[in-house]
């Protein structure tokens, strides 16, 4: 071997690929996780009734379980499943209770459930439900910055001393 053969030309070394790699498309398993993924992504995003939705649902399913044409009668088990379905709706059982007081009140008058006066006292339960929900952001936010302040603070308070 003569001296300066030891190196290697770089049109003499041999060609890598990969095959089958793990983001290769054409990889048998690829395609697989690619579609399970994408389920789950469509899965989550159906799964999350918006709230005003939810509520719609749910005052229409309080409806159709009332007994009794203008008195509005339900029998506790089915309130029970009712606020079930409302908690699974996302909704607290105080505000399910409120949402059957209300659609009850309406069929007793005779009311529809489309009428605006019904659906602003169907609406006065979610925007409640937005307040509680940006005091509590608020509260959360205002007591990191706390918490910053005071760990700056105590690294200054370190540091000086």
């Amino acid at each position: 071997m003569r001296q300066g053969d030891d190196q290697i030309s770089p049109d003499s070394r041999p060609k890598l690929r990969l095959v089958a790699g793990e983001h290769d498309p054409a990889a048998p398993g690829v395609q697989q996780r690619l579609r399970r993924a994408e389920i789950v992504r469509e899965n989550r995003s159906a799964s999350q009734i918006p709230p005003l939705d939810a509520q719609d649902i749910f005052s229409r399913r309080i409806a159709e379980q009332l007994d009794g044409g203008a008195c509005a009668l339900l029998t506790p088990e089915r309130r029970d499943r009712l606020v079930a379905l409302g908690r699974r709706l996302g909704m607290s059982t105080f505000n399910s209770n409120l949402v059957i007081a209300q659609v009850q009140d309406a069929a007793r008058r005779g009311e529809n459930l489309t009428r605006p006066e019904v659906q602003a006292n169907l609406d006065i339960v979610q925007e409640a439900l937005h307040r509680k929900r940006m005091i509590g952001a608020a509260v959360a936010i205002a007591s990191m910055l706390i918490g910053m302040g005071l760990l700056m603070a105590l690294i200054g308070w370190v540091e000086a001393g």
